[in-house]
């Protein structure tokens, strides 16, 4: 119920109605019991009380189906909710990491902390939500800024790197090579548009 797979919650609630009703295996008493016991249940799963039905089959077979009702309403609010939950939470993520990617001391930490949820929870989260991991996320970023700066501007390379956020060069070098399979300067020099003479 909880993991919000609708169809498997589906598929189990049309297996209780079958083995409840179809296969005459319980009395009416014993079927207002189990309704009952399960309606207790969808009650607290749901936080929503359901009225328990106590009159012939049909009343109970009614009573099972406002149930079912109860619950997958119940598990596609909770589908509906994660998934704003979530979005709200990746966008925020992403604001804060524009925000503050060429500061040096950008870290998983530091975005947890500012998120106020824990660096287990972050390096998961951001890899469901956006495929890639958030370090290699930042890196990617902090490179594409780079790029433009080694071709719009005569800056050298430390300069560079400490203006996309790196302490030193040689991290900066080495995750440029890891990026784009060239050096900074490779790329400035093959990038660059020839000088007229």
């Amino acid at each position: 119920y909880r993991s919000g797979d609708e169809k498997m919650l589906a598929r189990f609630t049309d297996i209780l109605q079958k083995e409840i009703f179809d296969e005459g295996q319980f009395d009416h008493s014993t079927r207002r019991n189990l309704l009952q016991q399960f309606g207790s249940i969808a009650a607290r799963l749901t936080e929503q009380p359901v009225r328990p039905a106590d009159g012939p089959d049909e009343s109970l077979a009614g009573y099972f189906g406002q149930i079912r009702t109860a619950i997958l309403e119940s598990c596609s609010e909770s589908n509906n909710s994660r998934v704003r939950t979530g979005s709200f939470l990746i966008n925020k993520i992403l604001t804060y990491i524009d925000q503050q990617i060429f500061n040096a001391e950008l870290s998983m930490t530091l975005i947890a902390d500012a998120m106020n949820i824990s660096e287990s929870y972050l390096s998961r989260f951001f890899k469901d939500q956006c495929g890639d991991t958030l370090a290699n996320y930042i890196e990617n970023k902090r490179i594409r800024k780079s790029e433009e700066l080694l071709l719009q501007t005569m800056l050298n390379i430390s300069e560079i790197a400490g203006q996309v956020g790196y302490h030193s060069d040689h991290v900066f070098r080495r995750a440029f090579r890891r990026v784009n399979g060239m050096s900074p300067n490779e790329y400035r020099e093959r990038n660059s548009s020839p000088s007229a003479g």
